[in-house]
């Protein structure tokens, strides 16, 4: 089965896929410096961080040790379901 995020990033644009990506790699080395990180409100270890209308929620917030659990385009629906 293919992961949601690799089928996320094969259906945009290369601009987009760009953009994406190098932020996937800033969260998985932990280089959270200069970053819109919000935490959100009803999930304290959850954070999420914003890259155009794109936004990547993941845990660890407070413990440091994050792990990407999804990358998804900003809708009203974005943050329901987590």
């Amino acid at each position: 089965m293919v992961d949601k995020i690799e089928k996320l990033l094969r259906s945009l644009s290369a601009n987009d896929r760009e953009n994406i990506e190098c932020m996937r790699q800033k969260l998985i080395k932990g280089d959270l410096e200069n970053l819109d990180i919000k935490p959100l409100s009803k999930h304290p270890n959850l954070g999420r961080v914003r890259v155009g209308n794109f936004r990547f929620i993941f845990s660890g917030i407070k413990t440091g040790t994050i792990k990407l659990l999804q990358i998804r385009r900003r809708n009203e629906k974005t943050y329901k379901n987590l």
